[in-house]
């Protein structure tokens, strides 16, 4: 399905890019899923599942605990959108984050 592919296309975007740039695009994205109809639980459901495919398992607790969180702040909130970003934000500095501390390990 064309949603799927979106969802991936922004996996892709978070593994690669970490900045506001690429959190604004995202953005756009979730406003394009949710604007089809495609329920916000689906969207944190598959992202999560693209993001643990293309990241070292080390940091997939992590993911799944914030993917939780902001999915059932998502489910008792108003405005997805918001709880959408605020997932993709939190992965992007876990991300950031791990590389750099994989960096100063490999550089040691």
């Amino acid at each position: 399905a064309d949603w799927e592919v979106v969802i991936s296309a922004t996996q892709r975007l978070l593994v690669s890019s970490q900045n506001p740039r690429t959190l604004m695009e995202v953005r756009d994205r979730f406003y394009d899923l949710l604007s089809h109809a495609i329920p916000v639980d689906v969207i944190f459901r598959r992202l999560t599942l693209e993001l643990l495919k293309n990241v070292d398992q080390d940091l997939a607790p992590e993911i799944c605990k914030w993917a939780a969180i902001y999915e059932h702040r998502a489910s008792i909130g108003q405005k997805s959108i918001v709880h959408l970003e605020a997932f993709a934000a939190k992965f992007m500095q876990l991300f950031k984050h791990y590389v750099a501390n994989q960096y100063a390990m490999f550089m040691d």
